[in-house]
């Protein structure tokens, strides 16, 4: 009887994220393009910062994978240094429409999953079921108004960065419910954990702030709690492909060098601003911060919650959550790096 109700409500799950996938990639096929999708999806003649500066495009070609690889390594040099994410969208977008809505609703539903996973913890297989998934999706959904195309180009590679984190980020979070069991191989789990994270933080720019200081958090307060301990120096390895993954980044030349072409003027008079005046700009922004951020303290409060039935006190929170919450705060200080003034920058760190 209990396998039965196990198949029946697998079976379920499975039918309603058709369900999920089929809406998603609908509404993905029949969104129109956006004007900043079409030009990643074509090579741009002259580059991006010639753009930006006032000079008119004067050739749009097809996008070819070498052409990717070319225009990405173009816009890291001259406009910035998000290499891989850009790299990522130019290849999306060789797809035609139907491939690369198939794409986007698959990676979306892998993107409800990762998040049931990091709630959960290894037990995520008893809490598995359509309510969950869905609601997952809405509140991504709520979180960004524009589907379709958009989500895989907002922030350059939405949808990626946050795959990118995730999929980084869930061996550290496993680790907290590991003892000294032996699951993979240390050099593997610590090879991946290092290519990961150069990878993941060259997604994003927010990305790049998170990873670094949230992977380290985590690392250390599984050495203080005893767990993980043969997984010690693979976790190392990941905190230190972040941290070059960051470095490579926040120091392209393409930033360096859009602050000096860059048109906009909002962009010059938070340049021309001193350290003490772009915190204290950052800190009247805050209560559009956590406006914006609704969905990262929607996902805090929920684990919490979850941790309520585990555990007898409320206040007793898994050292995990501790781990979520330094990655959220370190993801707005992604942008003192970066040309864009906060109003702008706390916009897109909301997506990632």
């Amino acid at each position: 009887m209990n396998n039965a109700s196990n198949n029946k409500r697998f079976i379920l799950f499975l039918f309603f994220s058709f369900l999920l996938w089929t809406l998603v990639f609908l509404f993905t096929f029949f969104s129109p393009m956006m004007a900043d999708n079409f030009l990643f999806s074509r090579i741009v003649t002259p580059n991006f910062a010639d753009i930006m500066s006032g000079e008119k495009i004067r050739q749009l070609q097809s996008m070819s994978l070498e052409g990717a690889f070319f225009q990405a390594s173009t816009m890291y040099q001259t406009w910035c240094g998000r290499f891989l994410g850009n790299f990522l969208v130019y290849c999306a977008f060789l797809l035609s429409p139907i491939p690369l809505a198939l794409l986007s609703s698959f990676l979306f539903l892998v993107l409800c999953f990762l998040l049931h996973v990091h709630l959960y913890g290894k037990e995520f297989k008893e809490h598995l079921n359509a309510w969950s998934l869905w609601l997952f999706a809405a509140l991504l959904w709520v979180t960004v108004p524009s589907f379709g195309s958009a989500f895989l180009w907002v922030s350059v590679g939405g949808l990626l960065a946050l795959l990118g984190q995730l999929v980084f980020l869930l061996p550290y979070r496993l680790a907290f419910e590991s003892a000294s069991e032996r699951i993979v191989s240390p050099w593997y789990l610590g090879f991946f954990l290092f290519v990961a994270g150069i990878a993941a933080t060259s997604l994003d720019y927010a990305s790049c702030a998170a990873l670094p200081p949230a992977s380290l958090a985590a690392l250390l307060l599984l050495r203080f709690l005893g767990r993980a301990k043969q997984y010690f120096f693979s976790l190392l390895f990941g905190v230190l492909g972040a941290s070059l993954g960051a470095a490579i980044t926040l120091l392209a030349p393409g930033n360096a060098f859009r602050m000096q072409r860059s048109l906009d003027p909002e962009v010059h008079e938070w340049l021309g601003l001193t350290f003490l005046e772009r915190v204290g700009t950052y800190l009247a922004h805050l209560p559009g911060v956590f406006f914006l951020h609704w969905l990262p303290f929607c996902l805090l409060f929920w684990a919490c919650w979850v941790l309520r039935k585990k555990r007898v006190s409320f206040f007793q929170l898994p050292e995990a959550v501790f781990v979520y919450v330094i990655a959220f705060a370190a993801t707005l200080a992604a942008y003192f790096f970066t040309p864009w003034p906060p109003a702008r920058a706390f916009a897109t760190t909301s997506v990632t």
